[in-house]
């Protein structure tokens, strides 16, 4: 049986223009579900969006470019497992302003929300159903399941890669007076919107000291790339800032 969140985690391609031929860049996103609404939103980074470093506001390309026009998203089929649908969504609205939804404070916060068009010929899944386990107790050296792909490589067709790493500093507190925390794990471009899981099964611990046994999967957060070019620690928003933004969306 193919794992839930394999169907979570979307292949996008990020155009400069309508008419190039090339992606400006690969991304990861995933899809999830607004609670007690029938409202889909895929997530993914600022700098996905955008093209810009999020502190810089540099352009991240080598040629310079920036600001895509569109993304192409790779979603699944409701007919055959195993077939892709690709839709355009425009990363521009008509007035000229985003069609994304970012922070309160900005490119600070490394992740942004796309409201989805629901429509018959994709299935949308959400990434909210495969975890059932958010209080885990969480402690550095813990894995980790980064699902996304990597230089653009692919699972079966477009299903993602999952790649593991390791809790490098402590959930609990936030690293650079930011709220996020790092992880060590090998990772590459092409990552960037991934969501990063826990999953334990056996005896687990849970944050009230409770012990329970079976399979359980935390949503630990977004995944927006290394700290630097000279070592293997990445970034990982925790999921408080995707609750931040959706509930920036309905005020």
């Amino acid at each position: 049986m193919i794992d839930h969140l394999s169907f979570c985690s979307v292949f996008i391609e990020f155009f400069f223009q309508k008419e190039s031929e090339s992606p400006l860049a690969i991304g990861t996103g995933f899809t999830i579900k607004a609670n007690d609404k029938n409202e889909w939103f895929l997530v993914t980074n600022w700098h996905c969006v955008t093209g810009r470093h999020p502190v810089t506001n540099n352009p991240l390309s080598q040629n310079g470019l920036s600001d895509p026009e569109i993304a192409k998203v790779h979603f699944h089929s409701p007919l055959v497992v195993g077939n892709w649908v690709e839709k355009t969504i425009s990363l521009i609205n008509e007035d000229g302003s985003p069609s994304w939804i970012e922070h309160d404070i900005g490119s600070e916060i490394d992740v942004v929300i796309i409201p989805l068009e629901q429509s018959d010929d994709i299935k949308l899944y959400n990434i909210s159903e495969a975890i059932n386990g958010n209080d885990l107790l969480t402690q550095p050296s813990d894995d980790v399941s980064i699902i996304g792909f990597p230089n653009g490589l692919t699972g079966c067709g477009k299903f993602p890669i999952w790649k593991t790493g390791n809790i490098a500093t402590d959930f609990y507190l936030d690293w650079n007076d930011k709220p996020l925390f790092l992880i060590d794990a090998t990772t590459r471009k092409g990552m960037s919107g991934s969501p990063v899981i826990m999953i334990k099964e056996g005896l687990c611990r849970f944050e009230r000291n409770n012990l329970i046994s079976g399979r359980f999967g935390k949503f630990m957060g977004i995944y927006s790339g290394r700290i630097d070019n000279t070592t293997e620690i990445g970034q990982v928003w925790k999921p408080i800032t995707l609750i931040e933004i959706m509930n920036k969306f309905y005020r």
